[in-house]
């Protein structure tokens, strides 16, 4: 033997990654214990929401009548920043009438707001909790000489009298109608002097959750005729895809509903029978139908509260197909930042169509970057000029023809 040590090796160090140490083996647990939760509540709150699928045609190509251009662009905003989201406009030669987000019917002469009445005391409105305590002014048309009659959206059916400053309810906006609570007072036509028409665009959904109702696409809305003297209601027609904006023929024999979650207008016959009978007006619209009403010469002026064409992805047209996409979204976005998400990735091209009253197209106007408009609820025709309104916008569009 040699008498020398052997030399001792070091420890070997052991593998980095090899294991888990304690801190790591707590992050794994935590996240999915996170995870877990979060899942839960999703699951859970999709079962709040009933997501049906809605067979839509091709989107339509913006050629022929319904070819691009720039006219909606050359409009004048009235009253910029001093009245908020004119959804629906009444032209009586120099005056208009229009409700407000924040819960004002107002006339306006020459320009500028002259009058204007509440339904209700409130003082803080325009916000998302304040809207049914402060009401939403929709649908307004004239009864009579002396009335108008506006559809409030959570506080039901109005007649206004501006020159003597008085209003009177005659439905309650929470009204019981064939085992229906009323959810989402919309639009209005008059038949005659003591009937209306009016769309109840949700059973389930009210105003400020509008994207809810299209988004679960379940045919709840529903067209209601009304006696404003006595107060007696009954359905008209059932089973439309978020029901919207009324116009009678000049007849006053049948009317047209735009179903909006569908992208039609369909025609109910009032023929007297326990059940309307309706046919297609016209569908596969490039937009969404908002307000529909009767031009000075006979055709039909449609505001489209969106677009949908081939010549841009539509994300709406994405989701149609795909119901548990549109469940989860439902479940996981909250409540009041629904329709603000949405308006990130609708398109700014503000569009308006003049139809005939044989549902063909006649015309449309366009603005395609939204550089004055960006969308339309309703077109009012006075002969001179067109009227737009929207539902968010602080102004009103004013156009020459």
């Amino acid at each position: 033997m040699s008498g020398k040590k052997k030399a001792h090796s070091p420890p070997k160090k052991a593998a980095k990654g090899a294991g888990f140490g304690w801190k790591t083996w707590l992050f794994v647990v935590l996240s999915a214990t996170v995870s877990a939760i979060v899942v839960g509540i999703v699951v859970r709150n999709a079962q709040n929401y009933t997501t049906e699928a809605l067979k839509l045609g091709q989107p339509p190509r913006l050629r022929n009548e319904l070819a691009m251009n720039r006219r909606l662009a050359d409009s004048e905003r009235l009253l910029e920043g001093k009245l908020a989201g004119p959804e629906s406009i009444l032209v009586e030669k120099d005056r208009l009438y229009t409700g407000t987000w924040d819960g004002e019917v107002v006339e306006i002469v020459g320009g500028a707001i002259t009058k204007s009445i509440r339904f209700t005391d409130a003082k803080e409105c325009a916000t998302f909790e304040s809207e049914p305590v402060c009401g939403r002014p929709l649908g307004i048309r004239r009864l009579n000489a002396k009335e108008l009659v506006v559809a409030d959206a959570y506080l039901g059916i109005f007649v206004v009298d501006f020159e003597a400053n008085t209003f009177r309810r005659v439905l309650d906006g929470s009204a019981m109608i064939e085992g229906e609570r009323l959810h989402f007072c919309n639009d209005l036509d008059v038949l005659d002097a003591e009937t209306i028409l009016f769309s109840d665009s949700s059973t389930r959904w009210d105003r400020r959750r509008f994207l809810h109702s299209i988004m679960e696409m379940v045919p709840n809305g529903r067209v209601i005729k009304l006696n404003v003297r006595t107060g007696k209601a009954e359905v008209v027609l059932n089973g439309l895809y978020f029901a919207n904006g009324v116009q009678l023929f000049p007849d006053k024999k049948s009317f047209l509903v735009a179903e909006t979650g569908a992208a039609r207008i369909t025609r109910v016959h009032l023929n007297g029978a326990k059940e309307a009978t309706t046919e297609k007006f016209i569908e596969n619209l490039p937009g969404f139908p908002d307000n529909i009403r009767l031009g000075t010469n006979g055709s039909f002026w449609v505001g489209l509260s969106g677009t949908r064409h081939s010549g841009r992805i539509s994300f709406f047209d994405f989701l149609v197909t795909r119901p548990l996409i549109r469940k989860v979204l439902l479940a996981t976005v909250p409540e009041h930042m629904l329709a603000p998400s949405f308006n990130l990735v609708k398109p700014k091209h503000a569009m308006v169509m003049q139809i005939s009253q044989l549902g063909k197209v006649v015309s449309t106007l366009h603005d395609p970057e939204g550089a004055v408009i960006q969308d339309v609820s309703q077109v009012s025709d006075d002969e001179q000029f067109l009227y737009f309104g929207s539902f968010h916008s602080p102004f009103i569009g004013k156009l020459r023809k």
